[in-house]
């Protein structure tokens, strides 16, 4: 890296501290000279104004003194950035995460479901410098909205080095699912409800959800099959170890932009069980077993036959997780913004 290259100023702005996002802020601090701003929008109509009006004061004040900014997610925040960045005439890298660009009405899901919200999305969408898409998936949705073709594909991805693998003996003995699931909306759109219905197939199998709040325990606790424990959020050297011991990761979601969780679990050895729904089988078909959702009763009778006769092909694996190496997506970043 260029010395020039290590004095430019970036502005980071996002509204996660995801995994994914995190690993993106570590590539900024390493690259440039990096300053943050997480918002964090509320449903209080008065905190809402507030913060909003902190952002804007925030980045009129810092958006002439940087040299491009980088953002993960576009919500009713960005349209003051993009007139912002415009004003000072900056580059904007817009991530599309995925919930920007759908719109699911049947599960109030999707950031254009809101029309006010969708012109502030499609706003910012449509002037970006760059759009950066985590799928061919979330790239094509994004497509059927902008007016331009300055989107590009750049994967998410997972640091290889985190997952050494531990005693290849290791009993593996259960069916895994993770999510951060802390509403009955959360627990739709990630398919929790099918992971329970189909762990009353599998009576005689063990069953864990991984994320769940304790509000959502609460009101699951009653109806839950015996075969199915529920546990809160953990660190991430704890959940490794639940990849690590599950046999089967279960990702049944409604949607998902990429799916990370399936990438650290098949990494750590357990054999993937995903929907036919958004980027899962674009990105890890090869190597999982697909669920129709639409067939669902049909599919999860048909599954123990399956699972009996899935060979889980090493070299397929092997070729998954090269491919999403967290790596390759700094080096993409690296050819994009550098």
């Amino acid at each position: 890296m260029t010395q020039t290259a290590r004095q430019k100023k970036c502005l980071f702005v996002t509204m996660s501290k995801g995994s994914f996002v995190l690993r993106d802020r570590q590539f900024l601090n390493d690259h440039f000279k990096c300053i943050e701003y997480d918002v964090r929008l509320t449903k209080q109509p008065f905190q809402f104004g507030w913060r909003l009006i902190k952002f804007t004061i925030y980045i009129f004040i810092h958006v002439p003194q940087v040299d491009l900014i980088y953002t993960w997610f576009t919500d009713y925040h960005s349209p003051i950035l993009t007139l912002c960045a415009t004003i000072f005439r900056k580059s904007v890298y817009r991530v599309i995460g995925g919930y920007e660009v759908e719109s699911i009405p049947e599960l109030k899901y999707g950031g254009l479901q809101n029309p006010i919200r969708k012109r502030a999305i499609l706003f910012s969408l449509n002037r970006a410098a760059q759009l950066l898409a985590v799928s061919e998936y979330t790239r094509e949705k994004a497509k059927e909205y902008i007016s331009h073709n300055r989107i590009q594909v750049v994967h998410n991805g997972i640091n290889m080095e985190l997952f050494v693998k531990k005693n290849i003996t290791q009993e593996r003995s259960y069916f895994l699912t993770v999510g951060y699931i802390n509403n009955i909306q959360k627990l739709r759109i990630k398919g929790i409800h099918r992971f329970i219905q189909m762990a009353e197939y599998f009576k005689h199998e063990k069953f864990i959800i991984v994320g769940v709040s304790d509000a959502i325990r609460d009101q699951l606790l009653d109806t839950l099959p015996g075969n199915v424990s529920l546990e809160p959020s953990v660190s991430s050297s704890r959940l490794l170890d639940f990849y690590y011991k599950s046999k089967y990761y279960v990702q049944l979601s409604e949607v998902e932009s990429f799916g990370v969780a399936v990438l650290e679990a098949l990494s750590y050895g357990a054999i993937p069980i995903i929907s036919n729904r958004g980027a899962l089988p674009e990105l890890f078909g090869s190597c999982s077993l697909i669920i129709d959702i639409e067939r669902f009763d049909h599919e999860v009778q048909a599954l123990p036959m399956r699972l009996k006769e899935f060979d889980l092909d090493p070299q397929r694996v092997n070729d998954v997780i090269a491919k999403f190496d967290i790596i390759n997506r700094y080096r993409r970043l690296e050819e994009i913004l550098l």
